[in-house]
């Protein structure tokens, strides 16, 4: 129960709106196109020495004696990380582009800019699966009044929509009209202001629902971008310790 329970918070916390910018980047995009079998040929002399990977063989090398003292790495171990870490970042590359929900990339990973772009839509197929989806959630609307809402909407989205869900709107507007002592007309600025309000909580529950979808994918493309970019950061502040020394010690 505990174990599950960890897992659901850690899923919760690295959603896709963390995953994105992380994978998003142009080295990210770049790295789709560096090829994983250039980099095989590169370390065949080190991984199938004995006819097996042997992958320990990697991060061993001599010192250069022109940059002793100077580098904390040497230079092949440091081109070595470079390349894993392009590696690590394909991968991750990879499963985002793959795993990632299109709507998402759609619509945009912010709240604001999803739901204003997924608003402009006039697309039927897409507002039948975004509330599908969705469904009768309690932050959309009460259970009861749930289709009701969308029939109603779909009345003033859709023209063509069927002479069953218009006759539904019609009547609705009447009633709720008669209710305020308005007439049909009156109560439409008002209707309409409402269903609008319903469009945005349902957009705005289904950009919660793309958020933590295909969980495997979001996860591993995170722990993938994250083990790249580390390897890629270790050469450049190896580089930028032995700036700082050179410059506060002369040498």
């Amino acid at each position: 129960m505990l174990g599950s329970f960890t897992l659901a918070r850690v899923q919760s916390h690295f959603s896709w709106e963390i995953v994105a910018p992380l994978l998003q980047t142009e080295i990210a995009r770049l790295s789709i196109f560096m090829s994983l079998a250039g980099y095989v040929v590169l370390f065949s002399d080190l991984l199938f020495t004995q006819g097996y990977p042997t992958f320990s063989n990697l991060f061993q090398g001599e010192r250069d004696p022109v940059s002793a003292g100077v580098f904390l790495l040497s230079p092949i171990v440091k081109w070595r990380m470079v390349y894993i870490g392009l590696i690590f970042l394909m991968f991750g590359r990879l499963l985002f582009s793959f795993g990632c929900p299109a709507r998402l990339k759609t619509h945009g990973f912010s709240k604001v800019d999803y739901v204003q772009s997924a608003q402009k839509s006039v697309i039927r197929s897409e507002y039948d699966a975004m509330f599908a989806r969705v469904g009768s959630s309690p932050t959309v609307a009460a259970p009861g009044t749930f289709g009701m809402q969308k029939n109603e909407l779909y009345g003033l989205l859709f023209p063509d929509f069927d002479v069953w869900g218009k006759a539904i709107y019609e009547v609705n507007r009447g009633i709720r009209g008669q209710d305020h002592n308005m007439s049909a007309d009156d109560a439409k600025p008002n209707q309409e202001a409402a269903l609008g309000n319903f469009l945005r909580d349902a957009w705005a529950s289904d950009y919660e629902l793309a958020l933590l979808e295909s969980p495997t994918p979001r996860l591993l493309s995170i722990f993938a971008g994250g083990m790249g970019y580390l390897l890629l950061a270790i050469p450049s502040l190896d580089l930028m310790q032995a700036v700082l020394r050179a410059i506060a010690f002369g040498s």
